[in-house]
C-alpha cells in the first residue's frame, strides 16, 4: 500500500499536477490520522474490556466476603439471643426469689464472656489498593465504601469499645470480688450487671441485624450491577 501511494506522488509531481498531488496529500494525511484514531479507539475499548472483567470478577468475589459477613452476622445474633435468654431466666429466678442451685450453672455460660464478631473485608482492601475506581457505578462505589469504611468500622468499635469497657469495668471486678456464681447470686451488684447485660446485648443483637440489612442490600445492589453487565 505504501509503495502505491508513492508510486501515485511520483506520477503526480513527474506530470507537474501540483493541485492534484496537494489534494492527495492532504488525503492521504486524514487517511493515516483516520487510522491512528481507529486504532486508538480499538486500544481504548480493549482496555474498557479488560477493566469490565475485572470489574465483575471483583463484584463476584465481594459478594462471596459479604455472604460470608451475613451468616457470620446471623450466628453472632444467634447466639446473642440464646445468652440473653439465659441471664434473662437468670433474672425471673432473682425476681422470684428462688435459691442458688447447682444447675443454673448451665445459664452461666457467656455471662462474662466478650462479645466478638469476624468480619471479611479482605476483598475490600484488595479494591483498595487496585484501586476504587475500577467499580464504574458510583451508587454502587459509594455503598461499598460505606458499608466496609461506616458500618462495619463501626460496629466492630462497638465491640471493641463498648464491650471491652463493659467487661473491663463491670464484670471483671465482679467476677474478682465475689467468685462464683453462688457468692453473687443474691448481690444487689449481680443483679443490677445482669440487667445491663441483657440491655447491652439486645442492643448489639439490634446493631447485628441493621448490618445484615445493609450488607444484604450491597448484595443486591451488585447482583443488580453484574446482571447489567452480563446484557
Amino acid at each position: 500500500m505504501i509503495q502505491l501511494f508513492r508510486k501515485i506522488r511520483r506520477s503526480l509531481i513527474e506530470s507537474g499536477r501540483v493541485r492534484r498531488y496537494f489534494t492527495y496529500a492532504i488525503g492521504e494525511i486524514v487517511l493515516v490520522v483516520i487510522g491512528i484514531l481507529i486504532a486508538l479507539q480499538i486500544n481504548n475499548w480493549n482496555e474498557g474490556r479488560k477493566e469490565r472483567i475485572i470489574e465483575q470478577k471483583t463484584l463476584h468475589e465481594l459478594r462471596v466476603n459479604l455472604n460470608f459477613n451475613v451468616r457470620s452476622i446471623d450466628g453472632f445474633a444467634e447466639e446473642q439471643k440464646g445468652l440473653v435468654e439465659d441471664l434473662e431466666k437468670m433474672i425471673r429466678y432473682l425476681d422470684a426469689g428462688l435459691p442458688y442451685h447447682d444447675s443454673l450453672m448451665q445459664l452461666r455460660t457467656g455471662l462474662f464472656w466478650l462479645e466478638q464478631l469476624a468480619l471479611s473485608k479482605s476483598t475490600y482492601e484488595t479494591l483498595k489498593n487496585r484501586g476504587i475506581e475500577i467499580i464504574s457505578d458510583d451508587s454502587l462505589r459509594l455503598q461499598i465504601v460505606d458499608l466496609h469504611e461506616n458500618d462495619y468500622q463501626n460496629f466492630t468499635t462497638l465491640i471493641e469499645a463498648v464491650g471491652l469497657a463493659f467487661y473491663t469495668e463491670r464484670a471483671s471486678p465482679l467476677a474478682r470480688q465475689f467468685g462464683t456464681l453462688k457468692n453473687m447470686w443474691k448481690e444487689p451488684e449481680f443483679y443490677y450487671y445482669l440487667s445491663n447485660k441483657v440491655g447491652w446485648k439486645k442492643d448489639l443483637i439490634g446493631s447485628a441485624m441493621q448490618l445484615k440489612i445493609n450488607s444484604l442490600g450491597l448484595i443486591e445492589h451488585i447482583d443488580a450491577t453484574i446482571n447489567k453487565m452480563n446484557q
